[in-house]
Order: C-alpha cells, then sequence, then structure tokens
C-alpha cells in the first residue's frame, strides 16, 4: 500500500510542475495577464515562482551536500 502511496504523490508532483511550468510559459510568451480586482499580478506570480524554483534548487544542494559530508564513507 505505502508504494501506491509514492507513486501518486509522484504523480501529483509531475501534474504540479506541468501546471506551474504552462502558468509561467503563459505569462511569459502568450502575455497572459491575472488580474485580483484592478491590480495586475503577473510579475509578482513570476517573481515567486522564480524565487520558488531558486530556493528549492539550493535547498537540494544543501541536502546534497549534507549528505556528503556526514554519510561517506571509505571503502
Amino acid at each position: 500500500m505505502p508504494l501506491i502511496k509514492y507513486k501518486l504523490m509522484g504523480i501529483g508532483l509531475i501534474l504540479l510542475s506541468a501546471l506551474v511550468i504552462y502558468v509561467s510559459f503563459s505569462i511569459f510568451f502568450l502575455n497572459l495577464r491575472i488580474k485580483l480586482g484592478g491590480l495586475d499580478i503577473s510579475p509578482i506570480i513570476i517573481k515567486i515562482i522564480n524565487f520558488t524554483i531558486i530556493f528549492l534548487v539550493f535547498i537540494y544542494l544543501a541536502y546534497v551536500g549534507y549528505i556528503m559530508i556526514f554519510h561517506a564513507q571509505e571503502k
């Protein structure tokens, strides 16, 4: 049963990634405007997406560094 849970989580992550890529592409190249009231929030969404991507990449690099430091074994 846990294997199904991990597969469903993987599918969810793939769908979430595809949605973020689609929204980013639409804002950049198709001139999509997302308005909240009279305020255009498209530039804010792009900044949030860019910050999140950069943040997650560096968190991943820090995690890999942690594993390399504390779990390395000589053979």
